[in-house]
């Protein structure tokens, strides 16, 4: 019976693992809509902050960003920095992993599923700083606004910024977040249900090996 008992340690050792799988971090991917000319901004990257609650202590339901990463894919063209003429555009392609202000995500649980809304102090949702230079649209920030379901088309937008709104730009997209927040699973994460099916597969494998016959030759 010592194969049984090991399988079900190592069973028991690899749910600890799959349950110690959470972090306060998130991951974000953006999808913006294409308008009719097919221009885009797409972004992706991590979001990380503390957990806090909106409402009721039990419910730690709401995400506040304290830094994390943004990496952002455009066809967008910049516009040429001319004085007087605003708003303009500027460059959408970068990275940064400046977060610009405190804002965050609250979540709450509705039949379809997790529904995703920004909060903030200063802009609403969460803000990346992203530096820029002054003839291909300057410093601004990325504001990530988010209403509706997870990962559902159009929930979102990403807007690009300046404190003065000389420099604009604006879409809609489908904005998925991925992680744990509180007792929000905002996707269910590949890593534990691999060790719980390893787990499974493990212990039947130790409890329903049967040993070969072998064939004695004479």
């Amino acid at each position: 019976m010592q194969r049984p008992t090991l399988a079900l340690v190592v069973f028991v050792s690899l749910l600890g693992l799959a349950g110690s799988a959470k972090a306060d971090t998130i991951d974000f991917s953006f999808v913006s809509t294409p308008n009719s000319s097919g221009t885009y901004v797409d972004a992706s990257g991590t979001l990380t902050g503390s957990l806090t609650w909106s409402t009721n202590p039990a419910d730690v339901n709401v995400f506040l960003e304290t830094g994390g990463t943004i990496t952002a894919v455009s066809n967008v063209p910049p516009s040429p920095f001319v004085q007087g003429k605003y708003p303009l555009i500027p460059e959408l392609n970068g990275s940064s992993d400046l977060g610009g202000s405190s804002g965050g995500f609250q979540f709450s649980n509705s039949p379809n599923g997790i529904i995703v809304s920004s909060i903030g102090t200063l802009d609403d949702g969460v803000d990346f700083y992203m530096p820029g230079e002054d003839n291909v649209g300057g410093k601004f920030f990325y504001v990530i606004d988010a209403s509706g379901l997870n990962g559902a088309p159009g929930n979102s937008e990403i807007i690009a910024t300046d404190d003065g709104f000389s420099f604009y730009y604006q879409t809609s997209g489908t904005l998925t977040l991925s992680g744990q927040v509180g007792a929000y699973d905002l996707t269910p994460e590949p890593p534990s249900w691999l060790l719980l099916g390893s787990g499974v597969v493990l212990l039947g494998y130790f409890f329903y090996r049967r040993p070969l016959a072998v064939e004695h030759l004479s």
